[in-house]
């Protein structure tokens, strides 16, 4: 017996070769799936990232739904705050901080980005 008899597929069912290429099509792709989830893992427990999203930006005073406020970044993107600190409530503070992005929430202003507040400072 040759090597090329070994590898013969002709020789194989066609029901068999039919199934083992669709175990190949179905577990292949979770075997791989697995290991890079291993990999992510591991390099999430090595690395911590520093948490939320650092911005620069202004607080604003949006006057609809009542009025409300609200911060606009450098980059022009808006965040809707859940909580802005009392003593930052002025129109055109110039501001500084990290935010986490609320992506599951929905808020009746329907006007920018909703955020919670990690860490917010005078700039």
């Amino acid at each position: 017996m040759t090597i090329r008899d070994i590898f013969r597929i002709n020789k194989i069912p066609a029901a068999a070769r039919s199934v083992a290429l669709g175990l190949l099509v179905v577990l292949l792709p979770q075997l791989i799936a697995c290991a890079a989830t291993e990999e992510t893992e591991k390099m999430a427990t090595t690395t911590k990232p520093q948490e939320g999203l650092a911005f620069t930006g202004s607080v604003v005073r949006v006057e609809i739904e009542g009025g409300f406020w609200a911060i606009v970044t450098d980059n022009g993107t808006k965040f809707d705050p859940a909580k802005l600190p009392q003593e930052l409530q002025q129109d055109g503070l110039a501001v500084t901080g990290r935010v986490r992005l609320l992506k599951d929430v929905m808020t009746f202003r329907m006007w920018g980005q909703p955020v919670e507040i990690l860490e917010i400072q005078r700039k």
